[in-house]
């Protein structure tokens, strides 16, 4: 089951997001690789951004045009609990359990898909 959405953008472009389940598949980052990116393009398709969470502070920034699709396997799996692009296509992902997924954007485009934990949203 998946709950998915979108919002337009003042200039017009459009964010679109998705919360997904169990029942997507296994998504999990310690999954075996076999069908997993397919998994992923069928729940979003684009090039995806997970990280290896560890229930801190740190959030990955691939926002600038020095920031290009070619640098995300530079930063696929880095240790944080969020991250940030202004890159359209690029799929942001967040894994919960107990914790919650935060979905945060701008009028400008930024976009960003955070981890939190109970702390974290004290």
């Amino acid at each position: 089951m998946s709950l998915a959405g979108s919002e337009s953008l003042a200039d017009g472009r459009v964010i679109r997001w998705t919360f997904g389940s169990a029942a997507n598949g296994n998504m999990s980052t310690s999954a075996p690789e076999d069908g997993l990116d397919d998994r992923r393009q069928r729940q979003q398709p684009g090039p995806w951004l997970w990280l290896r969470q560890v229930h801190g502070a740190d959030v990955v920034d691939c926002t600038g045009a020095s920031f290009c699709t070619a640098d995300i396997a530079s930063v696929v799996g880095t240790s944080a609990d969020g991250s940030v692009t202004d890159r359209q296509g690029l799929v942001l992902a967040v894994q919960t359990a107990d914790c919650c997924p935060v979905l945060l954007w701008s009028d400008e485009g930024i976009i960003g898909a955070v981890h939190a934990g109970w702390r974290g949203l004290v």
